[in-house]
């Protein structure tokens, strides 16, 4: 199909269909495979997750214990002032003790309790239609209409193809290589 743009002058000499077809497929087939590669670095990072949530839960439980045993000592240390075998001082040095101990495992608990409950959306709708399309071979109406923007053939035979929420995934891969420069 001819289209004029008032921008170029239209060459008189025509693409092939079937290389348009063949280009398009090509750049739907890269940004499936990059679909792809995210998939697994975001179920990477979902193991880890899931990983270092098992680890919190574990010294959550660690740290639960320690501060229900100073609890029992703070406990036995005001028994024993009651029943006049300690006295005020040593009482009140260990008391100050023990409660700054049991502040600081108190908030060492509400970090790792934040750790353990945190939930992880890695699941994204947009890898998964992409990657829905690695490895196809035709173009058909349907993908064209879902993943096609565009196609712009200047006068020296150059292509430009624009797909659908290339940017979405530009974004993704972006931020994926910052996370993972950070870590």
């Amino acid at each position: 199909t001819r289209r004029l743009n008032t921008g170029f002058d239209c060459s008189d000499e025509k693409v092939p269909e079937a290389d348009i077809l063949d280009a398009v497929i090509d750049a739907i087939q890269v940004y499936a495979q990059y679909a792809v590669s995210i998939d697994r670095l975001l179920r990477a990072r979902q193991n880890q997750r899931q990983l270092d949530r098992k680890q919190a839960q574990r010294q959550l439980q660690t740290l639960q214990s320690k501060k229900v045993q100073l609890d029992e000592r703070l406990q036995d240390l005001y028994e024993q002032l009651v029943e006049g075998e300690l006295s005020r001082e040593s009482f009140a040095t260990q008391k100050k003790s023990m409660t700054a101990q049991m502040e600081e495992i108190s908030r060492a608990i509400s970090e790792l309790e934040r750790k353990a409950s945190s939930d992880d959306g890695s699941s994204n709708a947009l890898i998964e239609k992409f990657k829905s399309y690695a490895g196809f071979t035709a173009l058909t109406n349907e993908i064209a209409n879902d993943l096609l923007k565009s196609v712009t053939i200047y006068p020296d035979g150059y292509m430009d193809i624009q797909l659908n929420l290339v940017d979405e995934i530009q974004k993704l891969m972006e931020t994926l290589h910052r996370e993972a420069s950070t870590a």
